[in-house]
């Protein structure tokens, strides 16, 4: 599921979740470090579906509101479903009409109880817009947030708290190098194994959130910026040269052979 955070830095392994060739590292002597502090974590674009004819919004817990960009609002009852879809230039909730090109759902208080989209809750907030032939909805969720569902979902929550610390700070470095992955969609990151696997607040467990909030603004880096911090499910034993990989060497000669 994980490796450890020392060998993420040190050793660069073919991973199930990420399918494409990384960019190459800057020059050796760029400065290799282990976790670094984040001065804080931004928000991050989850692309949820794509063309949708129409989906299903809830606030799971308090009231809610949705409201487009032209300012008009409906007011969204709390534990009530709206059916939302597209229709002649406009966003239809129920029985509201708002017009605007972008859908914006938030709870109106501070509950964790998240929003549910077609009856799966997430923290934060959601997004329509209609694109193409239907509708694309986007989860804006901060990215430590974010980590609560994908940690549990990467590794098994009854693994030792350190490794679960491991894959947090691991996730979380991948996650902040990968923002824009998905630009041409309209989001950073998609809910698979192509970036992470996330599936929302029903994902969450005791033991995974305890390692994300311990290791809140923890980022791998490599010359400064966080690394693509790759991991794999299953590694055989072993772990290959990144060279011998993708073609490119990603780390200083000094590392290359350990």
């Amino acid at each position: 599921m994980a490796l450890l955070v020392g060998t993420l830095v040190l050793a660069s392994a073919a991973p199930a979740m990420a399918r494409h060739a990384p960019s190459s590292a800057k020059a050796n002597k760029a400065a290799v470090t282990a976790a670094q502090p984040a001065k804080q974590g931004p928000d991050l674009r989850i692309g949820l579906a794509a063309g949708q004819g129409s989906v299903t919004i809830s606030p799971a817990a308090g009231k809610g509101m949705a409201q487009t960009e032209t300012g008009k609002s409906v007011s969204l009852a709390a534990g009530q479903s709206y059916d939302v879809r597209w229709q002649n230039g406009a966003f239809l909730v129920g029985r509201e009409k708002l017009r605007g090109e972008i859908l914006l759902i938030r709870p109106s208080d501070k509950s964790d109880g998240g929003l549910a989209l077609d009856g799966r809750r997430y923290r934060g907030s959601l997004e329509l817009r209609h694109r193409g032939a239907g509708l694309t909805a986007v989860n804006i969720v901060p990215v430590d947030d974010y980590l609560l569902s994908v940690v549990p979902e990467e590794m098994p929550t009854d693994w030792p708290a350190e490794a679960l610390k491991a894959q947090s700070v691991a996730a979380r470095s991948f996650a902040l190098k990968s923002r824009g992955r998905h630009a041409a969609e309209g989001y950073d990151l998609c809910t698979t194994t192509h970036c992470q696997l996330y599936k929302g607040i029903a994902s969450e467990k005791t033991a995974s959130t305890a390692a994300v909030r311990a290791t809140r603004g923890e980022v791998l880096t490599y010359g400064g910026q966080p690394i693509e911090a790759l991991f794999h499910t299953d590694s055989g034993g072993m772990t290959e040269s990144s060279e011998d990989v993708w073609v490119t060497k990603l780390l200083p000669d000094i590392y290359s052979n350990r």
